[in-house]
């Protein structure tokens, strides 16, 4: 299952005008100072990363690395199908139209939040400047020290830490326990369990009180 499951009603073009022109490879792009490139997952649904080809010191080969390693994380169920790079002609300001809102073209990288909600911005950004041509490896779920929130129990939210013991909001300790794709946590004194899966939830970033969507929903269950 995807990390980034998200509604598929959002219009894959909900922004503007697509570029008329396109580029059939980063070298072709270089010739234009206004050229972008655009990697896409889930048919157009979502932009991942955009930047102007001017400021992309990375090859095409690690680009399409990037781009297959992006695609796995977002939406590893579509199996590869709907993943695209594209080279266009978007100057810097321009907007590159698909779902979820489509992207802007920066000075210089742009990464869609949900990277950045889990830390690969700067990593994403060193592939595209030559520093580096590999993602390290995805972090472990759940995410640490964030607040998560439970969609079916709002008075549940919980802090993971890295010592497996887990913090609800009214004090509460509890262990958690990861195996696989999914973790398990468990608060004896309430007698409740819960399963953590890939799906929606929000996500509290320390400090701030901005929530974002995130990959792991908790669904309480009876024991």
């Amino acid at each position: 299952m995807p990390l980034f499951r998200r509604r598929r009603d959002r219009d894959a073009g909900d922004a503007s005008t697509p570029p008329t022109v396109l580029y059939g490879s980063l070298s072709e792009a270089r010739g234009d100072l206004d050229a972008a490139v655009v990697l896409k997952g889930d048919f157009g649904g979502q932009i991942y990363v955009t930047a102007p080809v001017a400021a992309v010191e990375a090859n095409e080969v690690n680009l399409d690395r990037l781009l297959v390693r992006l695609d796995e994380i977002a939406w590893s169920d579509n199996e590869g199908a709907g993943r695209s790079m594209e080279f266009v002609h978007a100057p810097v300001g321009s907007v590159i139209p698909g779902g979820m809102g489509g992207a802007p073209v920066d000075a210089g990288v742009w990464v869609h939040e949900e990277f950045v909600l889990h830390e690969l911005e700067e990593a994403i950004a060193g592939i595209l400047a030559g520093r580096s041509t590999e993602l390290p490896p995805f972090p472990s779920l759940p995410l640490l020290n964030r607040t998560y929130f439970c969609g079916q129990d709002p008075s549940w939210s919980l802090v993971f830490r890295s010592d497996g013991t887990v913090l609800r909001a009214d004090g509460a300790i509890g262990r958690w326990d990861a195996a696989g794709d999914d973790a398990v946590l468990t608060i004896d004194s309430h007698g409740l369990q819960a399963m953590a899966a890939y799906d929606m939830v929000l996500i509290q970033r320390p400090g701030t009180a901005l929530l974002t969507e995130a990959p792991i929903e908790l669904e309480l269950v009876r024991n």
